[in-house]
């Protein structure tokens, strides 16, 4: 007779008698049923948000190992954390901190031709364009940070390649990661107009120092091997945040 993954209790069926969870097997980490899992349970309400946010925030991998060690019904769900962070972020930010939520596109050297060409053939205000901008591209957010996640994972299954894990497993590892950088910028617009530094910390400092003890936590347990492919996938990381807001900025402006 197996044992529930969760809490160890006696299976008799389907659904452990204890704590309620299905039984995991091996088929549970592919891509496929980890969609279909998200989809299945997605509008329920689940009473662990708040036990999962703290373990989230203050214990970097724990829950990624606790997901593909089958101890699923005590955590919020990998994709539907981070479908309801996003919400989240973005519905405070909007009305709390409508300012760190534009996209200073103007800023941007090489957009400043292009702006122009479209604020002439559309004959509107460059304000009007970056306020349309804004609107439509953070309306899209969750859909970059997907692709975003796909790609960060895709990395993480090339750099960990020798643990020959399952493709579900990094993309899990992958979308805490980013749930955890989506919090952060959400303590940085109530802190920025406190500490002026907030925005270095929140957004380069504090990822560094998470990624580290993630990556610690569920891939590799000595200090200096954590460090050098830390290092390495911020770095990936820094790239794929930078270059896609840059990406998908020209490809609004080309389909505004």
């Amino acid at each position: 007779m197996a044992n529930c993954t969760n809490c160890g209790a006696k299976l008799t069926g389907k659904f452990c008698s204890e704590c309620g969870q299905k039984k995991f097997s091996p088929h549970d980490l592919t891509i496929g049923k980890f969609i279909l899992n998200f989809f299945e349970d997605f509008f329920k309400y689940d009473s662990n948000i708040f036990k999962s946010l703290s373990d989230l925030l203050f214990r970097p991998g724990y829950l990624s190992n606790e997901y593909v060690k089958g101890r699923i019904a005590s955590h919020v769900k990998p994709l539907k954390f981070f479908i309801f962070t996003c919400i989240v972020v973005f519905f405070i930010g909007k009305m709390f901190a409508q300012n760190d939520y534009s996209f200073a596109l103007e800023d941007l050297d090489f957009m400043k031709a292009s702006i122009e060409k479209v604020t002439a053939e559309k004959g509107i205000s460059k304000d009007i364009f970056i306020e349309k901008f804004n609107s439509n591209y953070f309306s899209k957010i969750s859909f970059y940070y997907l692709i975003a996640i796909v790609v960060f994972t895709l990395v993480l299954s090339i750099v960990f390649y020798r643990q020959k894990r399952k493709m579900a497993e990094h993309l899990v590892f992958s979308l805490h990661f980013y749930t955890a950088c989506l919090i952060f910028s959400l303590i940085d617009s109530f802190t920025d107009n406190i500490l002026p530094f907030s925005y270095y910390v929140m957004f380069f400092v504090v990822p560094f120092i998470y990624l580290f003890f993630a990556v610690k936590h569920f891939y590799i347990k000595k200090f200096l091997p954590d460090f050098s492919f830390t290092i390495l996938l911020y770095v990936v990381y820094f790239v794929i945040t930078y270059y896609w807001i840059i990406i998908t900025s020209q490809i609004t402006i080309t389909f505004f």
